[in-house]
């Protein structure tokens, strides 16, 4: 961000305060429908529930066996992927107070590459039945992954709005 004019700066800093926000609000969004689909079932509201149920069957399995319940209801994705969504959730909620979100320098990729492994580990262990994972062993390791990848994410849109601005693309 060194290399931009003070009014580049700030559209810099504007713009990825926007996306932030935006990305914040998705995530809100989409965490909020994966809890509402089980919400919607219970209550009788089958047409909302199928929806989406639907919408998220592009994205997960859903196998009800690895699904958290509420209601007596499985959640709209499985129990890793809930995991993974809630801890992006999480992290965009505690990134401003942890970094600044116009910050460009991302965390040690070790911590990426740890989380991705102990995720893959989990995944691939219970696929091998060697051990068997559990809801909660999916939930933790995919929130973890979930947690660390807006370390990165941020730090990225940042930089590249910083560099689309540079070139007067933005």
């Amino acid at each position: 961000m060194n290399y931009l004019s003070n009014n580049q700066r700030k559209k810099a800093k504007r713009l990825v305060l926007l996306f932030f926000g935006g990305s914040l609000l998705i995530t809100l969004v989409w965490n909020t429908a994966i809890i509402t689909a089980p919400i919607a079932k219970a209550n009788s509201s089958d047409h909302l529930a199928k929806l989406i149920y639907s919408f998220f069957a592009y994205t997960c399995h859903q196998m009800d066996s690895r699904s958290f319940h509420l209601y007596g209801f499985q959640l709209a994705v499985c129990a890793r992927c809930f995991g993974f969504y809630i801890g992006l959730l999480s992290s965009l909620l505690i990134y401003p107070f942890v970094k600044s979100i116009d910050e460009i320098k991302t965390i040690n990729p070790l911590w990426l590459v740890g989380f991705l492994i102990l995720s893959g580990l989990d995944w691939g262990l219970g696929v091998l039945g060697i051990v068997e994972n559990t809801h909660l062993s999916r939930f933790v390791t995919a929130f973890l992954l979930g947690f660390v990848c807006i370390f990165y994410v941020i730090p990225t849109l940042s930089e590249m709005t910083c560099y689309f601005i540079y070139q007067n693309k933005i």
